[in-house]
């Protein structure tokens, strides 16, 4: 019975407003949630805010949850994306496009972070003082497979750019703490 269970659960496509609807529900989860289990923390911006710049009305970035922490704002993208049957079974092709989704997360996170390091000029937030870098990163409702032990792709030794919202709690409480200024992931902020 399991086993027919699982199957039908893993046939089972999403299409775009579904995917919206979920996306937007783990995105709020992961934000309420990250309030309850890491005491103290500090959000300088709401999440999901986009940011402008003075005297623009265009939205140059968004993440979705923006934290301080020491003298890093850590950017957050949540994505909830399903897994398929053959990236289970540990298809190739399915596990080959999965890799490069993850690696497009990673880039568009990176790119988002980069510009909002370089704005001097906001107009709807304020970067705390004494923030220096910006680490973006990504939560994944699943665990991702991180295919290359190259220290780029992780935050610490064990937690990876794209984590878990466990993985996520775990860095939060202890960034501030950590010497990340000097790894490849920190993107420091242009002086005003």
């Amino acid at each position: 019975m399991l086993s027919v269970l699982g199957d039908l659960l893993l046939d089972l496509e999403l299409d775009s407003e579904m995917r919206r609807i979920k996306g937007n529900s783990f995105e709020k989860t992961v934000a309420e949630r990250i309030q309850k289990d890491v005491p103290g923390i500090e959000l300088p911006m709401k999440p999901c805010l986009r940011l402008k710049r003075k005297g623009s009305r265009k939205i140059f970035a968004e993440a979705d949850l923006y934290i301080a922490s020491g003298p890093f704002l850590i950017i957050v993208d949540c994505k909830s994306y399903s897994v398929t049957r053959e990236y289970l079974k540990g298809v190739n092709r399915a596990v080959g496009r999965r890799w490069e989704l993850v690696q497009q997360w990673m880039r568009e996170s990176d790119d988002r972070a980069k510009l909002i390091a370089e704005v001097t000029d906001p107009a709807n937030y304020r970067i705390p003082p004494g923030t220096t870098h910006i680490i973006p990163l990504v939560c994944s409702a699943f665990p991702e497979c991180i295919w290359g032990v190259d220290e780029r792709w992780y935050l610490t030794s064990e937690i990876p750019l794209v984590c878990t919202y466990a993985e996520l709690v775990h860095f939060v409480r202890d960034a501030g703490s950590m010497q990340l200024s000097d790894r490849s992931f920190a993107i420091p902020i242009s002086p005003s």
